[in-house]
């Protein structure tokens, strides 16, 4: 379990920088940083298999996980409850930040994340990535713009995904 952990600067809990990280059956809960809430990635590849990812905070993007360049699996994990605080040009993605990344989501849950009303991606954010988001759930997340996921230049791929009550301003 990573509960409670804080960073100044990336990875409340964990930071990767160009590894090879693999998590399995973890809690991440309550972690802050200011980018990647609970995990932040750079440069890095990771598999990421049924997690929990709950009230993280990050100040500028991620409010769970942040990922910078490489490439993510993550399956039947949960994201709910995570923030992104910050303002334009910063506070993407409440649940997950995805730049430059090649991510493969599957059966995950993106639940009541939150970014501020000016900014984008509830559940995710992902910015010239290549994605994949296979029956996964995206549940009252908020944002400014794109609730559920907000795409930006990026490469995106749903199958068999439900997105229900997410709110945008």
């Amino acid at each position: 379990m990573f509960n409670e952990s804080a960073s100044n600067s990336a990875g409340g809990a964990v930071h990767g920088y160009f590894c090879t990280s693999t998590f399995s059956g973890c809690h991440f809960d309550f972690n802050q940083s200011g980018f990647g809430g609970a995990v932040s990635a750079y440069f890095s590849n990771r598999d990421i298999v049924d997690c929990f990812f709950q009230g993280n905070t990050a100040l500028a993007r991620g409010g769970a996980l942040d990922n910078f360049n490489g490439e993510s699996y993550v399956t039947d994990c949960t994201f709910e409850s995570n923030v992104t605080l910050g303002a334009p040009p910063d506070g993407y993605g409440g649940g997950v930040h995805d730049y430059q990344t090649t991510s493969h989501y599957s059966n995950c849950v993106f639940r009541q994340n939150y970014t501020s009303d000016n900014t984008s991606g509830g559940g995710a954010f992902l910015y010239a990535s290549q994605s994949t988001f296979d029956a996964c759930l995206f549940d009252s997340n908020f944002a400014g713009y794109g609730a559920g996921i907000y795409n930006a230049s990026s490469t995106t791929a749903l199958t068999d995904c439900e997105f229900v009550q997410n709110f945008a301003m």
